[in-house]
């Protein structure tokens, strides 16, 4: 009897030192802009999190539960859930490059008014932000960025163990740095279209002056779209390279976010 009171006992133990190494991965999942997608169902997030949980926890050192008491326990959850929560959400910062870029190109393009729903994040965006994104996604998912992002969470528990304190300043400072290049980098990704459709625009106010009886509605709005297209086609390999080098850029803020040495990310 007493031999099974102890067992049940570590089960117990075990079972709760598994809980509190799930809720990390889980709070990553729920924030990161891959995971958290609607098209994922919620029973694959929550096995992904219970299989990262017991994987980590047959890997890592067990805390001594039995000194703790309620308050300290819930603290350390709190710590586990922001740990997870600062790394997704500056992701997410990185993510939205694509979004906005896709915004000034069709605000320039006279798309601004076509937007749809976004099914994935709850939302609505223009036509060519969600076609960024979605290419913005794939080359994320070509280049391993989610298996990368897991690996770098995976390797926090070297330098923020269960119980220990963190420091979330780095993570301020990586979020205000991915803020300032969002706006940068969005509107390098835009540029060739938006300074196409300028030079468009100027041909046509040339023509209106030549040809007063010209309908400039009737032609002008179908030419900006129709070179906007052609422009975006034309730049797709340039964007695709850039957003390469946006992934890795977010990778690299993120590990040196986690291992509390911030880095700047600057395009010029």
């Amino acid at each position: 009897m007493i031999e099974s009171s102890f067992e049940l006992t570590a089960i117990y133990d075990w079972v709760l030192i598994s809980f509190l190494y799930m809720i990390r991965p889980g709070a990553f999942i729920l924030s990161s802009p891959l995971y958290q997608s609607r098209s994922l169902p919620l029973n694959v997030r929550i096995t992904l999190a219970a299989a990262l949980g017991f994987l980590l926890a047959s890997q890592n050192v067990m805390p001594n539960l039995s000194q703790l008491n309620s308050s300290q326990f819930v603290f350390i959850i709190l710590v586990e859930i922001a740990i997870g929560l600062c790394g997704g959400l500056l992701l997410q910062i990185w993510f939205n490059i694509a979004a906005l870029a896709g915004e000034y190109a069709a605000s320039s393009m006279g798309l601004g008014f076509s937007r749809m729903i976004d099914f994935t994040n709850s939302g609505q965006g223009a036509t060519v932000g969600q076609f960024l994104s979605l290419a913005f996604l794939v080359i994320f998912l070509s280049v391993d960025g989610h298996l990368l992002s897991i690996a770098i969470l995976m390797e926090t528990y070297e330098n923020y163990g269960i119980g220990q304190t963190f420091n979330i300043s780095a993570f301020a400072e990586s979020s205000l740095n991915a803020g300032s290049q969002l706006f940068v980098i969005a509107a390098l990704m835009a540029l060739p279209i938006v300074g196409g459709i300028f030079l468009v625009n100027i041909a046509l106010g040339i023509l209106t002056k030549v040809a007063p009886q010209m309908n400039l509605f009737s032609v002008g709005f179908p030419a900006t779209i129709l070179v906007g297209f052609f422009l975006l086609w034309a730049g797709l390999p340039s964007m695709a390279n850039l957003m390469r080098e946006v992934i890795w850029a977010a990778e690299s803020s993120l590990e040196s976010s986690y291992k509390n040495n911030p880095k700047d990310v600057e395009y010029e």
